[in-house]
C-alpha cells in the first residue's frame, strides 16, 4: 500500500516530538530523547500493527530494510562514514 501521502504527517510528528524533547531540556539535535514518541506516532500514522515491540526493534526490523543503496539516506550515511 502506497503511503507517500503520509510523508508530511510523519515529518510533522517527528518535528513535534523534537519540540517536546527540547521543552524537556534536551538538546535540539537529541533525536534519541524523542525517539519513543516518534516511534509511537509513526506506527499510528502509518497504521503499522506489527513493526516491532519497541523503538529499537522498529528501526531494525521495519525501517532499516528500506534503506537501500539507491536511497538518499544510504548515500548520505555512506558519505558520512566513508567520506
Amino acid at each position: 500500500m502506497d503511503k507517500a501521502n503520509l510523508i508530511q504527517d510523519c515529518l510533522n510528528a517527528k518535528a513535534q516530538a523534537m519540540q517536546e524533547s527540547v521543552a524537556r531540556g534536551n538538546a535540539s539535535d537529541d533525536i534519541k530523547s524523542a525517539s519513543g514518541k516518534i516511534y509511537t506516532e509513526l506506527k499510528r500514522i502509518l497504521n503499522i500493527n506489527q513493526g516491532g515491540n519497541n523503538k529499537c526493534a522498529f528501526i531494525r526490523d521495519t525501517i532499516t530494510p528500506l534503506v537501500t543503496e539507491d536511497t538518499h539516506v544510504y548515500k548520505k550515511l555512506e558519505a558520512e562514514i566513508f567520506g
